[in-house]
Formats: C-alpha cells, sequence, structure tokens
C-alpha cells in the first residue's frame, strides 16, 4: 500500500481511527504491534515527490513521530505520524491541520484531518455563491430607480400595481413557476442581507464537502417544498424569500456534524 494514500485517503463508511488501524496491521509485518522506523522511512523516501518533502522534513517527520525513541512506531504513533500537518503536500492543508490540531485533542485528530481532506475547490462551490449573486442582483434590479425604503420595501413583488411575476401568490398557484421563483424577492434589506449572509456562511463550506450535485437539489428543493408547506397550512399567504432553501443548508450541516461526529464513536 503506498503510503500517500494513506495520508490523503479514508474509507468514507468507516471511522478513520478503524481505517488507520486497519493500515497499520497491513504494514506490521510479524504482528507484533510495531513498525520498524526504518521501514516508514524508506516507504516515505521512495513516495517523495508524491508526499511533497525532502530527507531532512522526513528525517524532522520521523524523529517527532517516534516519541519515545525506540526506532520503532506503535499504532498511537503511526496515526498521529500520518495524520500530522508536517505530512501533508498541500499548504493550505497544513494550515488547516495546524488550526484544528491546537482546538481538538489528539484522540480525535484523525476523524477531523478526514473531514478536512475532504475540502478542495474542484469544483468550485458555484451553486450557492450564483443563486446569492442572483438573489442580490433581483433585488437590485426591482430597487433600481424607486424611491422606496430599501430596508423594508418587497422589491419585485407588485409591478405597475399587479402581482410580480415571481411572487408566489396563491391566486395565480396555477404558474407553477412561482413555487420555485419566489426565493429571488425579499422584504428589503433587513430580509435579504441576514439570508444570503447564513447561505453563504453554512452552503459554500458544504458544497466544497458536498459537491454542487448534492447540495443543489437539497437547497431549490427545500424552496418547493416550503411553498407547498406554507400554501397547505395558509393558503392566503404571499411568499417571498429563499428561508426554506437556508433551513435545508443549516439542517444538512447539522446532519453533517452528527454524522462525522458518529465516526469516532
Amino acid at each position: 500500500c503506498c503510503y500517500t494514500t494513506l495520508i490523503l485517503m479514508f474509507a468514507r463508511n468507516v471511522s478513520p481511527t478503524k481505517q488507520i488501524a486497519f493500515e497499520f496491521a497491513k504494514l506490521d509485518s510479524d504482528g507484533d504491534g510495531t513498525i520498524p522506523l526504518s521501514e516508514v522511512r524508506h516507504m516515505l523516501s521512495e513516495n517523495r515527490r508524491q508526499v511533497g518533502l525532502n530527507d531532512h522534513q522526513i528525517l524532522t517527520l520521523l524523529d517527532r513521530a517516534d516519541a519515545d525513541h525506540n526506532g520503532v512506531l506503535d499504532l498511537e504513533e503511526f496515526s498521529l505520524l500520518i495524520t500530522s500537518a508536517r505530512a501533508q503536500p498541500s499548504r493550505a492543508r497544513r494550515v488547516l491541520y495546524s488550526v484544528a490540531d491546537s482546538v481538538i485533542a489528539k484522540s480525535e485528530r484523525p476523524t477531523v484531518h478526514s473531514y478536512i481532506n475532504e475540502y478542495n475547490c474542484l469544483p468550485p462551490p458555484i451553486f450557492v455563491i450564483m443563486i446569492s449573486l442572483a438573489q442580490i442582483l433581483v433585488f437590485v434590479g426591482y430597487m433600481h430607480g424607486k424611491h422606496e425604503d430599501s430596508m423594508s420595501h418587497c422589491a419585485g413583488c407588485w409591478v405597475h400595481g399587479r402581482i410580480g411575476p415571481l411572487l408566489f401568490a396563491p391566486p395565480l398557484r396555477h404558474q407553477v413557476w412561482r413555487f420555485f421563483t419566489y426565493q429571488f424577492l425579499h422584504q428589503g434589506l433587513l430580509h435579504l442581507v441576514p439570508n444570503v449572509a447564513f447561505q453563504l456562511l453554512v452552503g459554500v463550506p458544504l458544497e466544497l464537502v458536498h459537491k454542487m450535485w448534492r447540495i443543489a437539489p437539497i437547497y431549490l428543493l427545500a424552496v418547493i417544498l416550503g411553498a407547498l408547506l406554507q400554501y397547505t397550512l395558509d393558503p392566503s399567504v404571499y411568499l417571498v424569500g429563499c428561508s426554506a432553501g437556508v433551513y435545508a443548508l443549516i439542517t444538512a450541516h447539522l446532519s453533517n456534524l452528527i454524522i462525522v461526529g458518529g465516526l469516532s464513536l
């Protein structure tokens, strides 16, 4: 097993701690519960280019890992070695590891680091950013040239004295696009700014890990179901805002924390 695989990959449905123990057992050829330091150094040196460490950095890393200086690594030392910030090829990941290590216990590092490993910008988190930008542009577009209070005016709700084309209006529920487009309208900046801020704060990190093809359906389905639920509970209410989508992102984030936390149990 390539040592870089140990550093950069964890099984998604298996506890990182158990995965590390499994990899350790494969490398512990004689079954004595230790791996010779020379063997680990050899594996690192062979994969020096992928790991991104020079010989001096490898020696320093191994010296720190072998806490009792007995020339071998036990499971705990091996676990700390492959989840060490210094062992990561990406500078950004090393920074994230170092920040996390300052506030978590050593026993929790494999779990937390395995989650950090999922963060990447390929593809970038374009869905949450684009939907937020669209909501801002719609508000600015409808407010342009108006002399209303931007803090509380529902821009686009009424156009030339008639119901706007995006507003969810119960009398016009047969226009099915309104179950979706109402998310682009907001009751002034006091409504728009918190919604956009929360969805960027929560949505961007989620999309970095879980990607657009998971986050977008959750968000858009929540918007549609929010309108359906509101109409079922009170058929007289006109609906604006992306709150349903924001609540879905927050719920997904909390669920994600519960799942990640459960892996370490």
